[in-house]
């Protein structure tokens, strides 16, 4: 977040990046236990919020994803489109995990650690897809479909 101001930091942004040194220094010590997992498969979780970005107006996706317990990949985006209901941040945050996760899969493949089954997702996406049956088929939201269709895809194809 405070990468957005470091052309023009204002007093407030020196304030806060002096806080995140200070966290970071005090919390050196502290870290992740990764233990050997009783199973070996991908857990992914994605979780948007809604317009928090109040600059810009967009929304933010997160999303997490474990091998086991342990947690691999993490990461915090802002949107690259301004949306129009939490419904359509949940399937863009959707799509952001659904990458990552058969991102995650080939580079496991590549190293001979391929995965056989499913992978388990975790997201509150009631409404995206309820909000992507009840649009289908119009132009403005075209964007969405394209977003939508690739979720689907990908949750069909016989290696995911």
């Amino acid at each position: 977040m405070l990468g957005n101001f470091q052309a023009n930091p204002a007093p407030i942004h020196w304030k806060a990046m002096k806080d995140v040194l200070h966290y970071t220094n005090w919390t050196k010590e502290v870290g992740l236990l990764y233990k050997r997992a009783s199973h070996f498969r991908i857990i992914a979780w994605s979780d948007p919020d809604w317009e928090r970005d109040q600059d810009k107006r967009k929304s933010r996706s997160g999303v997490v994803i474990s091998i086991g317990n342990n947690p691999v990949i993490w990461f915090s985006r802002l949107q690259s489109i301004v949306v129009t209901s939490t419904a359509e941040a949940q399937l863009y945050a959707i799509s952001e995990c659904t990458k990552a996760v058969k991102w995650t899969r080939h580079v496991l493949s590549e190293i001979g650690l391929g995965m056989t089954g499913p992978t388990i997702t975790f997201h509150d996406n009631l409404g995206a897809i309820k909000w992507t049956s009840q649009v289908q088929g119009r132009r403005n939201v075209k964007h969405v479909g394209i977003r939508y269709s690739f979720v689907k895809e990908i949750g069909r194809a016989a290696w995911w």
